[in-house]
């Protein structure tokens, strides 16, 4: 195998710097995760990307390895906070199954009434660190999801997904993800459906950084 100078490649990962060169909570020497290695960069970025309605989660499919400890979860919020927030919360789900379960331990705190302001990334912790295993990981991802409940939804930094859906009307490979975002529940408030039930894909993927 050629080192790196001699294969003409750079010494670190470009998506590290553009995230500020965020490191995982647990072990710094390991990067945030982003959906963004899976759907082109941030060349296809839309600043104006809003989510889903109030009350509804937004899920994103994140890369991972096994044995990192994920415990924040980011999102970048752009020119429009969010407007009297009621809910707010983030939380993991395992990257398995048509209905993927949520991962016990992994919601935040409920925000209630936390504001969430314009043009700054916004972090949930999430209750438990997580640790990512063969048995809430086992094809190398995770599902992300969070909710907004308020008068107003904050925009954020989006890119865009497949104009059809992760698959189109195709049933996705075997252990392939289900979906790379996607919409899910209703007024669900301050407590993450138990599972990702009857998911509804979008084209625009919020941005998410897990460390």
């Amino acid at each position: 195998m050629t080192d790196l100078v001699s294969g003409r490649y750079g010494q670190a990962n470009p998506l590290w710097s553009i995230f500020g060169q965020a490191t995982n909570v647990n072990q710094s020497d390991v990067p945030g995760r982003s959906n963004v290695e899976v759907l082109g960069g941030l060349n296809t970025a839309i600043a104006t990307g809003t989510g889903a309605a109030s009350g509804v989660a937004n899920a994103v499919m994140v890369p991972v390895d096994q044995g990192t400890v994920i415990s924040k979860v980011t999102i970048y919020v752009t020119a429009t906070a969010a407007s009297t927030p009621t809910h707010s919360y983030a939380a993991l789900y395992a990257g398995t199954g048509s209905a993927p379960a949520l991962i016990t331990g992994s919601q935040s705190t409920d925000g209630t009434t936390t504001a969430i302001p314009a043009n700054a990334p916004f972090t949930f912790t999430l209750a438990t660190a997580q640790l990512i295993t063969s048995t809430n990981a086992p094809n190398g991802f995770v599902y992300v999801s969070f909710s907004f409940t308020g008068t107003a939804q904050p925009s954020m930094v989006t890119v865009s997904g497949p104009t059809i859906g992760a698959w189109g009307t195709m049933v996705p490979p075997t252990a392939a993800p289900l979906f790379f975002s996607a919409t899910h529940g209703s007024a669900v408030g301050g407590t993450a459906p138990s599972t990702i039930a009857s998911p509804s894909n979008v084209t625009a993927a919020p941005v998410v950084l897990l460390t």
